[in-house]
């Protein structure tokens, strides 16, 4: 392939009549002509090639534009489902910290009317042991009343007895005395 230096370094030799030699001229252009087309169809190939890699360029510049904007959306909604997941967080540990509170003065209620129950039931139940034990106790008291009074009259029929025998043995010995 010719260099531009050799293009310009090229001379012609006269011709006998006073012009260039017709022959060197188109052989030499010959030569240019095939390396020119060689050039223009390769410079050709080259701007096809230069406009579909500028043309690729901008197809990732523009995908690359695209996918800046779908990361810089996506960190805010990022951004925005954190802000609502925490808001959602707060309110539920705040839902169940007053429903915990809630159960808590619940249980302590249910506690303190267990115990008032049970306090009264317990009283209840004292009472009516005492009433038992007043009825037992009357009953054997009765019981013991009616048997004090069954020995003391077998004693009294026992000492009705003695002392009848005691008469007897008396008037008897009386008697054998008087005899």
């Amino acid at each position: 392939m010719l260099t531009p230096q050799e293009i310009q370094d090229q001379k012609f030799e006269k011709a006998v009549f006073g012009g260039y030699d017709m022959g060197q001229i188109d052989k030499f252009l010959d030569a240019v002509l095939s390396d020119y087309t060689s050039l223009y169809k390769e410079n050709a190939a080259l701007k096809a090639k230069m406009r579909v890699l500028v043309d690729k360029i901008e197809e990732y510049r523009a995908v690359d534009e695209e996918l800046r904007k779908t990361l810089y959306n996506a960190q805010i909604a990022a951004k925005d489902t954190v802000s609502r997941a925490q808001a959602e967080a707060e309110r539920i540990l705040r839902e169940a910290q007053e429903k915990a509170a809630k159960m808590v003065a619940d249980a302590e209620a249910r506690g303190a009317a267990l115990c008032e129950n049970t306090e009264t039931e317990t009283v209840a139940a004292a009472k009516e042991v005492i009433v038992q034990l007043r009825e037992r106790a009357e009953t054997m008291r009765e019981r013991l009343d009616t048997e004090a009074k069954e020995e003391a009259a077998e004693i009294v029929r026992q000492a009705s007895l003695r002392k009848r025998s005691a008469e007897k043995i008396v008037i008897r010995g009386l008697a054998s005395k008087c005899r």
